[in-house]
């Protein structure tokens, strides 16, 4: 998600909307993987993942899949309780 999300959604609610280091350069941990000898996968967004998820399972030998859900971002943090109770 490219960032700390729970702290992200406490910040926001505790400060009026207002954020600070939360966002996050994270390396590509598909391409971590396969420099390291593991097979390594990346997908944008969850629809992808179902494919890319029964691909792993079939392949003889660990597999990373990185799913990218930076457009997501607002949405995760509305589902987490303690911030969003419903």
């Amino acid at each position: 998600d490219g960032g700390l999300l729970a702290i992200r959604g406490s910040q926001e609610k505790a400060f009026s909307g207002r954020t600070i280091d939360t966002d996050m350069q994270v390396p590509h941990l598909a391409d971590m993987a396969r420099a390291m000898g593991v097979r390594g996968v990346r997908v944008e967004g969850e629809d992808a993942f179902a494919a890319a998820f029964a691909e792993a399972l079939a392949h003889p030998g660990p597999t990373v899949v990185e799913v990218m859900m930076v457009e997501q971002r607002d949405e995760i943090i509305r589902q987490v309780p303690w911030i969003h109770p419903d």
